[in-house]
This record gives structure tokens, sequence and C-alpha cells, in this order.
């Protein structure tokens, strides 16, 4: 049993890790959201979209969102992980072989 004394073997820098992963997340929503917002005003001109319709679309692209950040991961486990990645030179982290 662990008292209040002990050393519970927690890692400062773990810590740190996950609160940098949780704010990388939090900038890629507003990041999201200010490409949505800038995009908006372009949409609804060009397509002279109604309220209900302008929501529609902004919620459709979060929606969106979500569900591609959940197959992610499985996609990445299922596949091997290179092979998911974008196969453009500029993005990708390994040399083609």
């Amino acid at each position: 049993m662990v008292t209040a004394k002990e050393d519970r073997g927690g890692s400062m820098v773990y810590v740190c890790l996950l609160a940098t992963v949780a704010a990388l997340g939090g900038l890629m929503f507003g990041y999201d959201t200010a490409v949505i917002a800038g995009a908006i005003d372009f949409l609804e001109t060009r397509f002279a979209l109604s309220p209900f319709w302008k929501g529609w679309a902004v919620s459709s692209v979060l929606v969106g969102c979500m569900i591609g950040a959940a197959l992610a991961g499985p996609l990445s486990c299922f596949c091997w992980r290179p092979f998911c990645l974008p196969s453009r030179p500029s993005v990708r982290p390994y040399p083609r072989t």
C-alpha cells in the first residue's frame, strides 16, 4: 500500500508531454474553427445558403473532423503507419524507397 509520504513514481516529463499534446489538440481545434469562420462567408455568398444550411455546412465539417480523428488511430494500426501518411514529399517524414 502506498502512503502519502512514499513516491508514487510519477514522471513530470510524462505530465508535460500529456499537457503538450492536449494544448496542440486545442490549437488545432481553434485553427479548424478559424478556417471554417473564414470560409463560411464565401460559401454563403456562392451557394446562397439560408441560416439552416449555413449551420449544416459548419456542423458537417466539424463532424467530419471528429470521424476522421476517430478513424485515424484504428486505420494506422490496421495498415502500416507510413501507408496512412500522405504521399507528398513535403509532409512525408521518411525517405521514399
